[in-house]
């Protein structure tokens, strides 16, 4: 049996209540997808589909490494149609950290070492929160992103696995071990 797993951090307060108000400034938009305030978070690394009789020793690998990594703050960018080239998606962009790519380049390391049979990727992370998806490239420029988000940083303290489990409504990503948190 295979499990679709990820590394997540849950979004803070400020998020929720203002997708509810991105969303009333685009009730004419037609296409587009809003993220389920349940399943919003900023993804640190995306695991993929294990064999589930790995996912302990996958949960060892990755708590020991969010363990020996200090508090990590993002300071936030802007809200942003993304990705530059071909937007489909409507982020919550935080600015690159160095502490935050160190953290993906390591889990990486970390689980490519140990699962050399799985094809995990790491690209250059730039941290974010996705709000929507949207197919036509047309409907971007009728999107509107002005409204600010108030929320300068995300201070990351905590982690949590999450697996992406089909359902009659859709994907719903649901916690699958207990928080792991960084070292203070």
């Amino acid at each position: 049996m295979k499990r679709r797993i990820f590394i997540a951090i849950p979004v803070p307060p400020e998020v929720p209540p203002y997708l509810e108000k991105l969303k009333e400034d685009n009730l004419s938009v037609t296409g587009i997808k809003w993220v389920k305030f349940f399943n919003l978070h900023l993804t640190v690394f995306f695991i993929g589909n294990i064999n589930a009789n790995d996912f302990e020793k996958i949960l060892s690998i990755i708590k020991g490494i969010i363990n020996s990594h200090k508090i990590i703050v993002l300071n936030f960018e802007n809200i942003s149609l993304a990705p530059a080239k071909n937007q489909k998606m409507i982020w919550a962009r935080f600015y690159k950290n160095i502490s935050f790519t160190h953290l993906v380049d390591s889990i990486y390391e970390g689980l490519n070492s140990n699962f050399p049979e799985y094809d995990f990727s790491c690209k250059d992370p730039i941290p974010h929160i996705t709000l929507a998806r949207f197919h036509a490239v047309k409907q971007s420029e009728k999107i509107n992103i002005e409204r600010t988000l108030d929320l300068s940083q995300l201070e990351i303290i905590t982690c949590e696995l999450m697996e992406s489990v089909p359902s009659m409504e859709g994907v719903i990503y649901k916690k699958v071990a207990p928080t792991i948190c960084f070292n203070k």
